[in-house]
């Protein structure tokens, strides 16, 4: 008589050992992590770019309105002006000239010196008309 053979230790396919499949996933997810944070790092890129591309055209734009208001408040333009609606105004003379100096902003009372937050405040009656 035959002797039959065990099924159950005979392998009829491929044998893949596991320590080489998780060494395989953990390569493949670090390479698809890589590729992730490559493809991030580039979009971050480009829009840095395209923020620096805007921030140079409203720094342009920033320097063409300075220019502008400039020009617009040359004593040359403001004369133009004064002319083409009729307002006949001359400079102040030198007595109608009040100055302050630094000294005179250091004889404020103490209390305001003191609080470093300051409130505009009325002290005296209110009338009501």
């Amino acid at each position: 008589m035959a002797r039959k053979k065990n099924r159950k230790k005979r392998s009829g396919g491929f044998i893949f050992p596991a320590p080489l499949a998780g060494i395989l996933g953990l390569a493949a997810l670090v390479s698809l992590s890589y590729l992730w944070f490559c493809g991030r790092c580039e979009a971050v890129g480009a829009h840095i770019k395209v923020l620096e591309e805007t921030k140079t055209e409203i720094h342009k734009q920033v320097i063409n309105e300075e220019f502008k208001l400039s020009n617009m408040k040359s004593p040359q333009n403001i004369r133009d002006l004064l002319h083409r609606f009729n307002l006949n105004m001359t400079w102040p003379e030198k007595g109608q000239v009040v100055r302050l100096t630094k000294a005179e902003e250091d004889f404020r009372p103490v209390e305001y010196v003191e609080n470093t937050r300051q409130y505009a405040h009325y002290i005296g009656l209110t009338r009501n008309d």
